[in-house]
């Protein structure tokens, strides 16, 4: 099968965060013995990294500068598109379809893939009756969040969902929410992300030496978030937690590693609530070294939430890195968390915004480390069980061969 990839995000130099699971399923797809091409717009960091798969680049604006759309770019914060934003969109979309139909004369497809229904889905809709090829459609979180608020994007989105043979969503959540902007519950289908269950392990003797390198003591208890500082990942709930927390634990670090606009802010509610010497804001981590972070820690928390806007995360992939690392989790109960975290038995869930439920949680597996053991042994349980990426990929090409099928 020939499958052409159109996505917003894919990375673009080693240890590059954005479109990481877009990159882990096109190689596991193309390790199933498929060919696959993936269509990304160009970014002037680009240091194209190695792929198992044939990766092409296009340009759509006439400075350097201005190639801004995707890679976490076009979100400000996460809630609004940037300002100066749209003005780039036709170009991009114009340039995205473009390079589409050039690479299906040359390879002719058997499908399209779009990730994100806006822009991806779009594109891949005119390019789909251009060319014939079937399209299938995968939400990831913010393209949902942008059809709810923007009139534009429904247009956009209303039309792909009908072009679209199959969408695949990493949550119920997002698959219902799409739903009341047309899509029809019988063509969309829950497939959680994957981890490279190779890659992120157990390995006590790593988590150390990152505990070195930041200065925190061995036997010090640590919690560890990561992601983007913006407002979605609650990061700020888990600080007002750790009052508290500091009061039982006097040697507790919290780690909040991640790149963001609310760093500074993080760091003067730490200060307000005279916790700041317990908290550590190491900045944004290459993806290849959190592993590293994840190692370091006693527990992962997630905090997720529904930010003032509405937006929320699909499913986190940090949540399954670390799962498979083996660490016990506490977090939100919102969106796909619930999928993946099943409360006393591989985590324990919490309401979003209630940090007086998260210092409860964390607490508990503080003070009972055999069942902080057993939920961490769990976790890495069902990532081998049921969440890497070769069995998120079969179940991809499921949905490839649904669409193909006569009648589909």
């Amino acid at each position: 099968m020939k499958i052409g990839m159109i996505t917003s995000s894919y990375p673009r130099f080693e240890g590059d965060i954005a479109g990481t699971f877009v990159r882990s399923l096109a190689g596991e797809i193309a390790g199933l013995g498929h060919e696959v091409h993936v269509l990304a717009g160009y970014d002037p960091s680009l240091d194209e990294p190695v792929s198992p798969v044939q990766v092409h680049r296009f340009r759509y604006a006439p400075v350097e500068r201005w190639h801004r759309v995707g890679y976490g770019q076009s979100l400000e914060g996460d809630i609004a598109l940037r300002k100066g934003m749209y003005p780039l969109l036709p170009g991009y979309a114009l340039a995205a379809t473009r390079a589409m139909v050039l690479w299906h004369s040359r390879v002719h497809f058997d499908l399209l893939h779009a990730h994100w229904v806006v822009p991806g889905g779009g594109v891949g809709e005119v390019v789909s009756r251009l060319t014939g090829a079937p399209l299938v459609i995968s939400l990831h979180g913010s393209d949902v969040f942008m059809l709810e608020k923007n009139v534009l994007a429904r247009w956009v989105a209303r039309r792909a969902f009908r072009r679209a043979r199959r969408v695949t969503g990493c949550s119920t959540d997002l698959l219902e929410r799409a739903q009341g902007h047309g899509l029809l519950p019988e063509r969309s289908r829950l497939i959680p992300y994957g981890v490279d269950n190779a890659r992120f392990r157990p390995d006590p003797a790593v988590g150390l030496e990152q505990r070195a390198q930041l200065g925190i003591p061995s036997d010090a208890p640590v919690f560890l978030a990561l992601g983007r500082l913006v407002h979605k990942k609650g990061f700020e709930y888990l600080v007002r937690a750790m009052p508290d927390l500091v009061q039982r634990f006097s040697d507790l670090k919290v780690v909040i590693a991640g790149g963001g606009a609310l760093s500074e802010e993080l760091q003067r509610l730490a200060t307000e609530l005279g916790v700041a010497s317990h908290l550590l804001l190491p900045g944004s981590v290459p993806w290849d070294k959190t592993v590293r972070y994840l190692n370091m820690a006693d527990v992962f928390v997630l905090p997720s939430i529904h930010d003032q806007k509405g937006n929320v995360d699909g499913l986190p992939n940090t949540l399954l890195e670390a799962m498979a690392c083996g660490k016990p989790v506490v977090a939100s109960r919102v969106a796909g968390i619930p999928e993946v975290i099943r409360e006393g038995e591989n985590g324990l869930l919490v309401d979003e915004r209630a940090p007086e439920q998260l210092n409860a949680a964390i607490t508990r597996l503080l003070q009972s480390p055999g069942l902080a053991a057993r939920l961490g042994s769990a976790n890495r349980a069902r990532v081998e069980r049921e969440l890497t990426w070769r069995r998120v990929a079969q179940s991809m090409v499921e949905v490839y061969e649904q669409a193909l099928a006569p009648g589909h």
